[in-house]
């Protein structure tokens, strides 16, 4: 190797050092303005007035979030990435990997993995459930009125907040460190956000679920769809339905799940491959979701 070559290797590999130092501080500054502006927010509210548990949780979130993605906006106006890089793509719109967009295989992506997601969510909030009996801290909607209020923000509000955040945002600003690295980060994260040890360990698990889910989908439509049928199961199993007929609707939703796993091994195998497209290579760049 010339010296040339090891100065190039040298100095592309220090700016690949900076641009992850950057990218984890940008996550991690962000981070903890969700955590810190949503603690003080619900501090303030219980030593102003007597509120109940759904405007007590919800106003504090919608605070820290929209709090949180101001900070991550102001974060890379005021310290820009090292390497000049600007985030290629929209809000809603953007995904991970810019690929040819095929209807077909976006429907046979979406649907399936959503119900997998679903059903792996479900299992896991079983087995946490078993081992943290005694911890009421599991999520649930228990601590939630049956108010229309309420109800949005378990079903849309926290859904597309969370996943736009974590899976979105967080997620997608690591990814170009490491796919596995961004996934337990944003992982890790989403548990610290939660209450308790079951709520933090059922969010751990349920985070990296979300974001293969988010990785194997090529962005956050099926973590916030499947997002929302938990929520929405959850909702309507403490406020509505009774136990048997929950167990037996989780039944057919796990089944549903299995059987999608078996469409995903078997029927998109078959599609022609995004890498075989017509499509040059850097049309699928990787790219932010902080537009």
């Amino acid at each position: 190797m010339s010296i040339i070559s090891l100065f190039t290797a040298r100095k592309e590999a220090a700016m690949k050092e900076k641009v992850y130092f950057h990218n984890i501080s940008h996550v991690i500054v962000s981070f903890c303005f969700f955590i810190l502006t949503g603690r003080a927010a619900a501090f303030l509210m219980g030593q102003i007035a007597e509120f109940d548990a759904a405007t007590t949780e919800i106003f504090p979130f919608i605070l820290a979030a929209v709090c949180t993605l101001l900070v991550f906006r102001l974060f890379k106006t005021i310290i820009p990435p090292p390497d000049g890089t600007e985030d290629a793509l929209p809000v809603m719109a953007g995904r991970f990997r810019k690929r040819p967009f095929s209807m077909k295989r976006y429907v046979l992506e979406t649907i399936p993995h959503t119900f997998i997601t679903v059903s792996l969510l479900i299992l896991v909030m079983y087995l946490v459930t078993i081992a943290f009996t005694s911890d009421g801290a599991l999520i649930n909607a228990s601590r939630y009125s049956d108010s229309i209020l309420a109800f949005l923000s378990m079903i849309v509000i926290h859904p597309l907040a969370e996943e736009y955040i974590f899976r979105g945002l967080y997620y997608g600003k690591l990814r170009s460190m490491s796919p596995i690295f961004a996934c337990l980060m944003q992982a890790v994260m989403f548990a610290i956000s939660h209450n308790g040890v079951g709520g933090m360990m059922y969010a751990l698990i349920a985070g990296i679920i979300l974001g293969t889910a988010a990785e194997r989908s090529n962005g956050i439509t099926v973590p916030v769809a499947a997002h929302m049928m938990i929520n929405l199961r959850t909702f309507l199993y403490n406020e509505w339905l009774p136990d048997s007929l929950c167990f037996s609707i989780d039944l057919a939703v796990m089944a549903a799940g299995a059987i999608s796993f078996g469409i995903v091994c078997l029927v998109l195998k078959k599609l022609p491959s995004y890498e075989n497209s017509k499509k040059p290579p850097s049309t699928r760049e990787e790219a932010d979701f902080d537009d």
